[in-house]
């Protein structure tokens, strides 16, 4: 069998008890712990948690492109089937070039404002072998493949002419060029409204089903998750305490942290509870819990065990893992507040408002004595 064959059968990423420190003041500290996944060919996987959960610790280490002081501490990332931490240097350039791909949060800081889209999305074949006229027709051809509708105009666009939707569509366009085995998202939707959102996610999903490639999707947004992802991982301090099923996790989660996030959503309650809640205290500074549970200190259903002994990542069936010593009593964690009452004053005669806008519309005037009209009778009111 091929090293090619090889590749092809293994799963798109594999984390086996990755470690990653970074050196502060002269001493290591730990961001990732013992991190152990996998994602095969085609599947979508969500990483979820708060900020400086490492989350996106995870995305740049299996690519080797940590900053100068963070380090793979322990264990291995494989990226079909190569492990990373083994490859040489050029090697390693042929991994990033051709496994995997990443699309970032901010899509206008990712491209280049000097250029315009289409001389980028050249470069990326270009980069692959094609010649320059190749590689500008198969850039064209793919932002079609991205659902964007004038590609040969878009392709003339500096970013700063494209929304920030379509801007994303180019690139994920980009990250899809060269067929990698792995797409990282990483907050590709936190600037983007609703509907450009569902646009987007839905055109990933699509093209994930089209090119086969593996998602890593990695987001604060529960709900994208959900609509996009087969399986969840659940971050937290730099450890993984809860994986499995999207389905399964989002309606019954097994680790209390897993459901304190989900009380935190602006939904209609959980379990029959309030519509709202909050988790307490903050995340700890990474190295500071050095024994027991790193959730213990913030946990509603703590003990002193938990204070104590390290849960294990416990078995609780049907695909599923909790890294918590009471995962069968998540359903009794105490709710930490109470929804606070609405306010609603009311309209008197005589209370002005705080804003009225009447009849506003707004033109902006383009070269070629073009106008474009952004508002159009917009009227209404802000009471106090």
């Amino acid at each position: 069998m091929t090293d090619r064959n090889q590749s092809a059968e293994s799963p798109a990423l594999e984390l086996s008890r990755l470690s990653v420190a970074y050196t502060v003041r002269g001493r290591d500290l730990p961001v990732l712990s013992d991190v152990s996944l996998r994602i095969e060919r085609g599947e979508a996987y969500g990483l979820v948690g708060e900020s400086g959960s490492g989350k996106s610790t995870v995305a740049l280490a299996l690519q080797r492109v940590l900053p100068p002081n963070g380090r793979i501490s322990g264990g291995h990332a494989r990226v079909a089937g190569k492990d990373v931490m083994e490859l040489g240097a050029a090697a390693l350039r042929n991994m990033r070039a051709n496994d995997v791909a990443m699309v970032f949060q901010d899509p206008g800081k990712a491209l280049n404002p000097s250029l315009t889209v289409g001389r980028q999305m050249a470069e990326v074949y270009e980069i692959l072998g094609a010649s320059g006229t190749e590689a500008k027709d198969r850039g064209e051809a793919m932002l079609g493949r991205v659902r964007i509708s004038d590609p040969a105009r878009v392709m003339a666009s500096f970013p700063h002419q494209l929304s920030g939707g379509m801007q994303q569509r180019v690139v994920i366009a980009m990250a899809l060029a060269k067929d990698p085995a792995l797409l990282i998202l990483d907050e590709p939707t936190t600037g983007l409204d609703a509907t450009i959102e569902a646009e987007v996610l839905d055109l990933v999903d699509t093209l994930r089903q089209e090119f086969g490639a593996a998602v890593l999707f990695i987001s604060h947004n529960l709900a994208a998750v959900a609509s996009l992802c087969n399986r969840v991982g659940v971050l937290y301090a730099g450890k993984l305490v809860e994986e499995g099923p999207a389905r399964a996790l989002f309606s019954d989660p097994r680790h209390p942290y897993t459901a304190g996030l989900l009380r935190c959503l602006p939904r209609a309650g959980f379990k029959g509870g309030p519509a709202l809640d909050n988790i307490p205290g903050f995340p700890p500074v990474p190295g500071s819990i050095t024994e027991g549970c790193v959730f213990a200190p913030r946990c509603g259903l703590a003990e002193d065990r938990c204070r104590t002994d390290a849960p294990p990542l416990y078995d609780v069936g049907d695909g599923r893992g909790s890294r918590c010593h009471f995962h069968d009593r998540v359903d009794d964690l105490p709710r930490m507040s109470e929804a606070p009452p609405v306010n609603v004053p009311e309209r008197g005669p005589n209370v002005e408002p705080v804003l009225k806008l009447e009849h506003l519309s707004k033109t902006y005037k383009l070269p070629g004595n073009r106008n474009v009209q952004a508002l159009r009778d917009v009227s209404l009111t802000l009471d106090p």
